[in-house]
């Protein structure tokens, strides 16, 4: 499994998840995560032993919490504690009203060997998903709710996928809002 220097750590500790059923054609897994430094790590399965993300972050990535590499990236939190995490996958592109989020992120992801995966040290979620290239949006809700000790608050974090029929996969991020 993944070897961490003790300062970069990430541990995403499951406190519970579910997963309800398809609404329409809508995949959605709801899920409470420990957001250890900060961040929730997405891998493929060609990126299990990657030590690249998560380690140093740029301005521009803090801003929009997010860090991307071709298949894998992480996620930026408010808080280093459990955090609502809610992944929807959609059969195309959904429409987002920006109005309802803080920051929004668009960018694109390659899957391989039909699994995404939420990992940890102890950890591992798998979410099945065709292999492909896909594209997502990260959304950022309530930041603004965070206590001033950083333990408590109402931030909430979303990953919506869809598949995309583009040939080429770059790791451009359009920041949104």
């Amino acid at each position: 499994m993944r070897k961490f220097c003790a300062n970069y750590c990430l541990i995403l500790l499951l406190i519970g998840s579910s997963c309800s059923p398809r609404v329409g054609n809508i995949d959605e897994y709801k899920l409470e995560v420990f957001a250890d430094y900060f961040q929730i790590y997405m891998q493929t399965a060609s990126t299990l032993e990657s030590e690249e993300l998560g380690v140093e972050w740029s301005e521009k990535e803090l801003k929009r919490l997010l860090q991307v590499k071709k298949e894998e990236f992480v996620i930026g939190t408010a808080r280093n504690m459990s955090v609502p995490f809610f992944i929807k996958i959609y059969p195309e592109k959904p429409e987002i009203n920006l109005d309802n989020w803080d920051i929004v992120n668009e960018s694109e992801i390659k899957v391989t060997a039909n699994i995404l995966y939420i990992n940890s040290m102890d950890d591992e979620i798998s979410i099945p998903l065709e292999s492909g290239v896909y594209g997502f949006y990260t959304l950022y809700k309530n930041l603004d709710s965070i206590s001033k000790d950083g333990l408590e608050g109402d931030d909430e974090y979303y990953l919506y996928l869809w598949k995309t029929s583009k040939a080429s996969q770059t790791t451009d991020v359009m920041e949104l809002k």
